[in-house]
């Protein structure tokens, strides 16, 4: 049968003029490779912020809104309100993220991670003295 070599062939020839994700420099997607990956992460997201103390225990839970932005290199996010406290994406493709060591305010040196899951987002972030534990989830 012509038919298979023929569908083989123009599958073939479609693959090479596909830009799918596999043909894309790292940190960019899309069908001709010009789309951020973080820029589908950017906006307003709204839920809810906990703390815990050092034994585990909830101190405090509230809601709040946190906005997320682009940061300086390609593979990095930023809260608008606190520029120190980077997003980090690990791997080229993927949604999850560490957090660096930044100034946290009261908890002192904070780091963590998180992951983007669709239009969720959820974070921790531990202080490095042992004060306390913050965690965030929320959506756009």
């Amino acid at each position: 049968m012509i038919i298979k070599p023929l569908l083989a062939t123009l599958l073939f020839a479609f693959t090479l003029t596909n830009c799918s994700r596999e043909n894309c420099e790292d940190w960019y997607e899309g069908n001709d490779c010009s789309a951020q990956q973080r820029d589908k992460f950017y906006g307003v997201y709204i839920g809810v912020l906990k703390t815990y103390d050092p034994q585990g225990d909830l101190v405090s839970e509230g809601p709040i809104d946190l906005t997320i932005e682009q940061g300086t290199e390609i593979n990095e996010l930023r809260l608008t309100n606190q520029p120190d406290c980077v997003f980090v994406l690990t791997i080229t493709g993927e949604t999850g993220f560490t957090i660096p060591n930044y100034n946290g305010g009261t908890g002192g040196t904070v780091n963590g991670e998180g992951a983007f899951n669709g239009k969720t987002l959820f974070f921790e972030l531990n202080s490095l003295n042992g004060v306390s534990s913050l965690t965030f989830f929320g959506s756009k």
